[in-house]
Parts: C-alpha cells; structure tokens; sequence
C-alpha cells in the first residue's frame, strides 16, 4: 500500500458510500496514517468528516473539513458538504461564512449542480442535505434563486 497511498482513502471512500460510517473513519485514519506527507492527505480529511454527516455528527463533520481546508486552502468545493454540516449543526453564523466563500468562488452555482458534483452517497445522506426539510433547502435562496425573476 505505501507505493499507492491513495489506494487508502479511495476504499474508505467507498465505505462511506456504503453506509459504513465508522470504518470508513478507521480506514480513512489508516491511510492518513500511512501516508500523512501525500499531497491528496486532504481528501482523507473530507472523507472523515462526510463519514461523520453520514453519522449526523454534523458539527464533527464540518470541523474534520475545516481541517482539510487548512491543508488545502484551494479546495473551496468542499463547502458544499461543510455548509450543509454547519446548518444541521445549528451553527448558523459558521454555515453562512462557508456559503459566503462558495458563492465568492462559485457565484452561479445551483443546489442541481451540487447534486451532480457529489459521489454516489447513499440516498439517507442526500435526503439530508437536499430532502426537506435539509441543510441545502434552508440555504436554497441565499445560494441562487431557481429562476432569474427572482
């Protein structure tokens, strides 16, 4: 595994996906540890923290984000999970300034697009964040109204 690190991550990955929370957090932790200097690391980070949306520790899953934002200032995108996270979480003044940056970066952005921008989560962890009532429909007009007479 050490001469492909990002073999780890990719089989947490999938973990998640399948509705496997906690060892895909183990698993996640394993190839971090493996591989803790890899330029992709960060993606480990965001995998921890959707496995724990996954678990609705929603104020976990936006702070193991954060970190990954620390280790990848550029990875802006991964406001997309990290606001939904903020808003389940309660914390509203946090969920606003990950939106504030997704819209600085993304202005035209749309709730659709995100859909199809994510991996294959299991529908429990869509209905979360798209369902109603969810984290992206209490964001819905602050991200783009559905129509441009608005």
């Amino acid at each position: 595994m050490a001469a492909r690190p990002g073999r780890g991550a990719a089989a947490a990955g999938s973990t998640v996906y399948k509705g496997e929370p906690e060892a895909a957090i183990e698993r996640f932790k394993i190839a971090l540890d493996l591989a803790p200097y890899d330029s992709l690391a960060f993606n480990s980070l965001i995998g921890i923290g959707c496995a724990h949306f996954y678990a609705g520790r929603y104020r976990e899953a936006a702070h193991w984000q954060e970190r990954a934002l620390i280790e990848h200032p550029s990875a802006v995108w991964v406001h997309r999970t990290m606001c939904p996270a903020y808003v389940l979480a309660g914390a509203a003044p946090e969920a606003r300034r990950s939106l504030a940056t997704l819209r600085e970066h993304y202005p035209d952005l749309t709730i659709a697009e995100v859909q199809q921008g994510l991996p294959p989560l299991p529908e429990s962890y869509r209905d979360r964040m798209f369902g109603r009532p969810c984290a992206a429909s209490a964001c819905r007009r602050e991200i783009r109204p559905a129509t441009s007479g608005g």
